[in-house]
């Protein structure tokens, strides 16, 4: 078989695409025509499995510890797809049970839907100015948008 076959099969299945999808772009950008049951056994024979090789919950959690200190705590589990960025394959659940046991007073608050406001330091006034859009009316074309002034709290 073809190393260079090999090498985009295995890239995009990395990239989370369904077979059809790998096999219309084969077809379509390389010029490779494969069914969608010989993708399948070629993925099968070179252990290219989406959730049998999970990675290791300690790698997971040093990630999502991460994640957590530098881009923010109020993000839930499904945001966590950030894994499959980085290569590492796990379930949702165990993502879940993780940032239950790292983080508990976030995760409470995210499943009371609580407002969790943002905390500004600013030297003056007109030092911080935050833009924020409103998108409930875009369906009917209608956006507002609104813009604080960080030292008053002026809308």
């Amino acid at each position: 078989m073809d190393k260079n076959r090999l090498a985009l099969i295995k890239v995009y299945f990395d990239l989370g695409l369904k077979h059809t999808e790998i096999v219309c772009i084969l077809e379509e950008r390389h010029g490779y025509n494969l069914s969608i049951r010989q993708l399948i056994r070629i993925l099968h024979v070179h252990g290219f499995y989406r959730y049998k090789n999970p990675t290791n919950v300690k790698t997971v959690a040093e990630f999502i510890m991460y994640e957590q200190r530098f881009s923010g705590t109020m993000h839930g589990y499904r945001w966590m797809y950030k894994l499959k960025c980085r290569g590492m394959r796990s379930r949702k659940e165990e993502i879940r049970l993780l940032m239950r046991a790292l983080d508990p007073n976030n995760v409470y608050l995210r499943q009371s839907h609580r407002l969790h406001r943002r905390m500004y330091l600013s030297k003056g006034p007109n030092y911080i100015w935050h833009m924020d859009s409103y998108d409930k009316l875009r369906p009917m074309v209608y956006a507002s948008m609104a813009v604080l002034m960080g030292f008053r709290g002026i809308l």
